[in-house]
């Protein structure tokens, strides 16, 4: 009785790579014209997230408006969490619009003391690990 095992190995997959694989194997008898093949079960390739922001550091007129955003690419495709200072952002957030591979955060009337400190965004999928880039709001109390 002959075994053969066959093996499908990435490592640092990128992207493009994310998606589910099958394995068929056939064998003499089949090729003869008798049923004789097998079909694995699917298997999903994850591809851990990678996630980027428009800016490291915002400066921010006191009383306007400030616009976060936040890109992830990953299989499947990442969720996002904002923290402010550490803290999970939750009822607070003014506007937050989250599609498949982007995610906004705008900010209103912006004040030092509100808004100013560092904004974390966190991608996530079931490959792990997550991953976060920060930006840092900076409030300016009048324009130049």
């Amino acid at each position: 009785k002959k075994q053969t095992i066959s093996n499908l190995k990435y490592t640092n997959a990128y992207l493009d790579a994310g998606g589910d694989y099958k394995c068929v194997a056939t064998n003499i008898l089949q090729k003869n014209g008798m049923p004789a093949n097998f079909t694995s079960p699917s298997t999903v390739v994850q591809v851990s997230p990678k996630v980027s922001v428009n800016s490291g550091q915002v400066n921010a007129v006191r009383g306007s408006s400030v616009h976060l955003i936040c890109t992830a690419t990953g299989y499947p495709a990442p969720d996002f969490m904002w923290k402010f200072n550490d803290k999970l952002m939750a009822g607070e957030v003014t506007d937050k619009t989250t599609s498949m591979s982007l995610s906004s955060l705008t900010l209103r009337n912006v004040t030092a003391i509100s808004h100013g400190g560092v904004y974390k965004c966190e991608a996530n999928n079931s490959a792990l690990p997550s991953v976060s880039e920060t930006i840092t709001v900076m409030c300016e109390l009048f324009s130049l």
